[in-house]
Protein backbone atom coordinates (compact mmCIF):
# COMPACT_ATOMS: atom_id res chain seq x y z
CA UNK A 1 0.00 0.00 0.00
CA UNK A 2 1.19 3.34 -1.02
CA UNK A 3 0.51 6.31 1.54
CA UNK A 4 0.82 10.08 -0.37
CA UNK A 5 0.34 13.14 2.20
CA UNK A 6 -1.27 16.27 0.96
CA UNK A 7 -2.51 19.50 1.76
CA UNK A 8 -5.72 20.95 1.49
CA UNK A 9 -5.09 22.32 -2.22
CA UNK A 10 -3.38 18.89 -2.89
CA UNK A 11 0.00 19.41 -2.80
CA UNK A 12 2.36 16.74 -1.93
CA UNK A 13 3.69 16.60 1.98
CA UNK A 14 6.48 14.96 3.52
CA UNK A 15 5.92 12.67 6.54
CA UNK A 16 7.79 15.83 8.36
CA UNK A 17 6.10 18.09 7.04
CA UNK A 18 2.45 16.93 8.29
CA UNK A 19 3.45 17.36 11.97
CA UNK A 20 3.44 20.92 11.85
CA UNK A 21 0.21 20.91 10.10
CA UNK A 22 -3.56 20.91 11.68
CA UNK A 23 -5.41 19.74 8.87
CA UNK A 24 -4.01 17.77 5.70
CA UNK A 25 -5.26 13.91 3.66
CA UNK A 26 -3.85 10.52 3.41
CA UNK A 27 -4.36 9.10 0.71
CA UNK A 28 -3.85 5.32 -0.14
CA UNK A 29 -2.93 3.70 -3.28
CA UNK A 30 -3.24 0.37 -4.17
CA UNK A 31 -1.26 -0.83 -7.22
CA UNK A 32 -1.08 2.68 -8.54
CA UNK A 33 -5.06 2.27 -8.13
CA UNK A 34 -6.89 5.17 -5.02
CA UNK A 35 -8.28 3.17 -2.45
CA UNK A 36 -8.99 5.17 0.28
CA UNK A 37 -8.69 9.05 1.97
CA UNK A 38 -8.61 10.87 4.94
CA UNK A 39 -9.05 14.03 6.26
CA UNK A 40 -7.01 14.71 9.28
CA UNK A 41 -8.19 17.73 11.74
CA UNK A 42 -6.19 18.55 15.04
CA UNK A 43 -4.86 14.91 14.81
CA UNK A 44 -7.82 13.16 14.44
CA UNK A 45 -9.56 11.36 11.99
CA UNK A 46 -12.56 13.75 10.23
CA UNK A 47 -13.73 11.74 7.71
CA UNK A 48 -12.90 9.13 5.45
CA UNK A 49 -13.70 8.55 1.66
CA UNK A 50 -13.04 4.81 0.50
CA UNK A 51 -13.19 4.28 -3.47
CA UNK A 52 -15.35 0.99 -3.84
CA UNK A 53 -13.60 -0.36 -6.59
CA UNK A 54 -14.14 -3.55 -6.03
CA UNK A 55 -18.26 -3.24 -5.64
CA UNK A 56 -18.99 -4.57 -2.51
CA UNK A 57 -22.13 -3.64 -0.42
CA UNK A 58 -22.21 -0.75 1.37
CA UNK A 59 -23.22 -2.26 4.90
CA UNK A 60 -19.65 -4.24 4.58
CA UNK A 61 -17.81 -0.69 4.24
CA UNK A 62 -19.96 0.83 6.75
CA UNK A 63 -19.58 -2.35 8.98
CA UNK A 64 -15.94 -2.49 8.87
CA UNK A 65 -15.72 1.36 9.97
CA UNK A 66 -18.29 1.40 12.44
CA UNK A 67 -20.21 5.06 12.96
CA UNK A 68 -17.16 7.02 14.43
CA UNK A 69 -17.25 9.70 11.62
CA UNK A 70 -18.88 10.42 8.38
CA UNK A 71 -17.80 8.27 5.84
CA UNK A 72 -17.80 8.54 1.51
CA UNK A 73 -18.37 5.09 -0.02
CA UNK A 74 -17.88 6.04 -4.08
CA UNK A 75 -19.02 3.76 -6.45
CA UNK A 76 -16.86 3.70 -9.83
CA UNK A 77 -18.49 3.08 -13.21
CA UNK A 78 -17.25 3.24 -16.74
CA UNK A 79 -19.22 3.96 -19.31
CA UNK A 80 -17.16 3.34 -22.56
CA UNK A 81 -14.78 6.44 -22.30
CA UNK A 82 -16.28 7.86 -19.51
CA UNK A 83 -16.09 7.07 -15.92
CA UNK A 84 -19.47 8.11 -13.44
CA UNK A 85 -18.92 8.42 -9.88
CA UNK A 86 -21.13 7.99 -7.13
CA UNK A 87 -20.55 9.69 -4.00
CA UNK A 88 -22.59 8.19 -1.46
CA UNK A 89 -22.04 10.37 2.10
CA UNK A 90 -23.26 8.67 4.86
CA UNK A 91 -23.21 10.43 8.41
CA UNK A 92 -21.83 8.98 12.13
CA UNK A 93 -25.14 6.52 12.24
CA UNK A 94 -24.44 4.99 9.13
CA UNK A 95 -27.39 7.21 7.28
CA UNK A 96 -27.43 7.71 3.86
CA UNK A 97 -27.83 11.77 3.80
CA UNK A 98 -26.58 12.69 0.22
CA UNK A 99 -25.36 11.95 -3.09
CA UNK A 100 -22.78 13.71 -5.48
CA UNK A 101 -22.67 12.05 -9.30
CA UNK A 102 -19.66 13.50 -11.20
CA UNK A 103 -18.55 11.89 -14.64
CA UNK A 104 -15.33 12.55 -16.06
CA UNK A 105 -13.24 11.65 -19.37
CA UNK A 106 -10.20 9.62 -19.64
CA UNK A 107 -8.13 13.01 -19.20
CA UNK A 108 -9.58 13.45 -16.00
CA UNK A 109 -11.84 16.40 -17.30
CA UNK A 110 -14.79 16.98 -15.34
CA UNK A 111 -17.49 16.73 -17.91
CA UNK A 112 -20.88 17.11 -15.26
CA UNK A 113 -21.60 17.03 -11.60
CA UNK A 114 -24.45 17.36 -8.99
CA UNK A 115 -26.04 16.66 -5.81
CA UNK A 116 -28.84 14.67 -4.92
CA UNK A 117 -30.43 13.52 -1.60
CA UNK A 118 -31.02 10.43 -0.27
CA UNK A 119 -33.86 9.41 -2.50
CA UNK A 120 -32.29 10.66 -5.47
CA UNK A 121 -33.84 14.03 -5.99
CA UNK A 122 -31.22 16.26 -7.71
CA UNK A 123 -30.48 19.41 -6.21
CA UNK A 124 -30.75 21.54 -9.55
CA UNK A 125 -28.71 24.67 -7.78
CA UNK A 126 -25.45 21.82 -7.61
CA UNK A 127 -25.74 20.82 -11.52
CA UNK A 128 -22.74 22.03 -13.86
CA UNK A 129 -21.82 20.74 -16.94
CA UNK A 130 -18.46 21.43 -19.14
CA UNK A 131 -17.22 21.34 -22.38
CA UNK A 132 -13.41 20.63 -23.25
CA UNK A 133 -11.82 21.04 -26.53
CA UNK A 134 -7.88 20.76 -25.90
CA UNK A 135 -7.16 22.37 -29.67
CA UNK A 136 -8.66 25.61 -27.82
CA UNK A 137 -7.95 25.21 -24.40
CA UNK A 138 -5.70 22.56 -22.28
CA UNK A 139 -6.42 23.78 -18.94
CA UNK A 140 -10.15 24.81 -18.84
CA UNK A 141 -13.21 24.23 -20.48
CA UNK A 142 -14.23 25.89 -23.56
CA UNK A 143 -17.87 26.61 -21.91
CA UNK A 144 -19.62 26.04 -18.63
CA UNK A 145 -23.43 24.78 -18.42
CA UNK A 146 -25.57 26.02 -15.89
CA UNK A 147 -29.52 25.48 -14.81
CA UNK A 148 -32.42 26.83 -13.40
CA UNK A 149 -32.14 26.20 -9.91
CA UNK A 150 -36.13 25.03 -9.63
CA UNK A 151 -36.73 23.17 -13.17
CA UNK A 152 -33.14 21.86 -13.83
CA UNK A 153 -33.54 23.31 -17.00
CA UNK A 154 -30.49 24.65 -19.29
CA UNK A 155 -30.59 28.57 -18.97
CA UNK A 156 -27.06 29.47 -20.40
CA UNK A 157 -23.40 28.66 -21.76
CA UNK A 158 -20.76 30.45 -20.38
CA UNK A 159 -17.77 30.41 -22.02
CA UNK A 160 -14.38 30.54 -20.26
CA UNK A 161 -12.28 30.03 -23.59
CA UNK A 162 -10.76 32.88 -25.73
CA UNK A 163 -13.18 32.70 -28.36
CA UNK A 164 -11.70 34.26 -31.63
CA UNK A 165 -14.95 33.47 -33.28
CA UNK A 166 -17.39 35.52 -30.93
CA UNK A 167 -16.36 39.04 -32.06
CA UNK A 168 -12.69 38.79 -29.97
CA UNK A 169 -14.46 38.41 -26.67
CA UNK A 170 -12.26 36.12 -24.09
CA UNK A 171 -15.86 35.13 -21.96
CA UNK A 172 -19.30 35.85 -23.10
CA UNK A 173 -23.05 34.24 -22.47
CA UNK A 174 -25.13 32.21 -24.97
CA UNK A 175 -28.30 31.01 -24.15
CA UNK A 176 -31.12 28.33 -24.37
CA UNK A 177 -32.50 29.15 -27.80
CA UNK A 178 -32.41 27.92 -31.07
CA UNK A 179 -30.38 30.67 -32.21
CA UNK A 180 -27.66 30.31 -29.60
CA UNK A 181 -27.63 26.42 -29.64
CA UNK A 182 -27.12 26.27 -33.82
CA UNK A 183 -24.12 28.52 -32.99
CA UNK A 184 -22.35 26.52 -30.74
CA UNK A 185 -22.93 23.03 -32.97
CA UNK A 186 -21.83 25.27 -36.11
CA UNK A 187 -18.20 26.99 -34.57
CA UNK A 188 -17.73 24.77 -31.71
CA UNK A 189 -17.91 21.50 -33.33
CA UNK A 190 -20.69 19.95 -30.70
CA UNK A 191 -22.79 17.04 -31.93
CA UNK A 192 -26.48 17.09 -31.84
CA UNK A 193 -25.48 14.15 -29.05
CA UNK A 194 -23.85 15.67 -27.21
CA UNK A 195 -25.73 18.72 -27.46
CA UNK A 196 -29.07 16.87 -25.75
CA UNK A 197 -26.60 15.52 -23.19
CA UNK A 198 -25.90 19.21 -22.01
CA UNK A 199 -29.60 19.77 -22.45
CA UNK A 200 -30.33 17.39 -20.26
CA UNK A 201 -30.27 18.13 -16.31
CA UNK A 202 -29.01 14.10 -15.96
CA UNK A 203 -25.25 13.54 -15.30
CA UNK A 204 -25.27 9.92 -16.49
CA UNK A 205 -25.42 9.72 -20.19
CA UNK A 206 -28.33 7.57 -20.96
CA UNK A 207 -27.70 6.73 -24.55
CA UNK A 208 -25.39 4.20 -26.31
CA UNK A 209 -23.01 4.32 -27.30
CA UNK A 210 -22.19 7.59 -25.56
CA UNK A 211 -20.93 10.67 -26.72
CA UNK A 212 -18.48 11.85 -28.54
CA UNK A 213 -17.92 15.30 -30.07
Amino acid sequence: MEVLYKDIDGELLTEQQIKELDAYCIECYLNGILEKEELILSGRVASVKIYNNSNQPHPTILASYGPSFGLAIVDIEMISNYKLLTYFDYNRTNTLESKWIELYDLAGNRIGKGKSDANDNIDFSTLEKYYWDFDRNRYEPVFLCSYDANTGQLESFYFTDEATDHVNQTDFTLYNNPSDIQEIMDNYGVSQTLMDYYLSPDIRPNFNPPFSA
